[in-house]
């Protein structure tokens, strides 16, 4: 938010508050209502950013379902974190989507965690000039997620030695629920069936 968004949003309140109550009130209002979209304007252009980019990725499928991707082996291990704290928003509406029926997923249970077993895709971003190692998880046409620098620097030197070079290629997921007792709160953790450092054999 620019600040001539900002003064032309601030007066139109000061304004409308000085039409329904008293002309004497337009300086003050409009002047806090600078004060304080000034003060959110980094939070409120994020939320912006935040909603084209839903929006872009509601109308464009991040990953093409025509075309076959490579596949990691299934090893039933689950055991490559996924870091996504900064994508909790869209877990949770992947989670409720699943849970309302609208995206498939095997479920099943341990105690009071809930298992969410689907596929992963697994992007490059070489693009990234900051983190050209970085890669996104993608799950439910979401990016719910990065690899960790480590894990990312491992999974592209493997792509590499298999000759998958900016390749987009799939692995099995698990996002475990984790229901605290006693509270309405759930804690969610992505864990991957992709083994970094012994597959790299697979190119033998």
């Amino acid at each position: 938010m620019n600040l001539l968004t900002i003064a032309v949003l601030s007066l139109s309140i000061g304004l409308i508050a000085g039409a329904g109550a008293n002309e004497n009130f337009i300086l003050p209002v409009t002047l806090s209502a600078a004060a304080i979209f000034y003060s959110s304007r980094n939070k409120i252009s994020t939320q912006e950013i935040s909603w084209q980019l839903s929006e872009k990725n509601a109308q464009h499928d991040i990953i093409d379902h025509t075309k076959a991707y490579f596949a990691w082996p299934e090893r039933n291990k689950f055991d490559c974190p996924v870091s996504g704290e900064l994508y909790i928003d869209q877990i949770h509406q992947l989670i409720h989507k699943i849970e309302r029926g609208n995206e498939p997923a095997e479920i099943s249970n341990e105690g009071h965690i809930e298992l969410f077993l689907l596929t992963a895709y697994l992007i490059p971003a070489h693009s990234n000039p900051t983190h050209p190692d970085q890669v996104q998880v993608v799950i439910g046409n979401k990016v719910l997620g990065l690899l960790t620098q480590k894990d990312s620097k491992e999974f592209q030197g493997l792509l590499e030695k298999m000759n998958l070079q900016q390749s987009i290629t799939t692995c099995q997921a698990v996002i475990r629920k984790n229901v605290l007792v006693d509270q309405d709160t759930s804690i969610f953790r992505i864990m991957l069936d992709v083994e970094l450092l012994e597959t790299t054999s697979l190119s033998t």
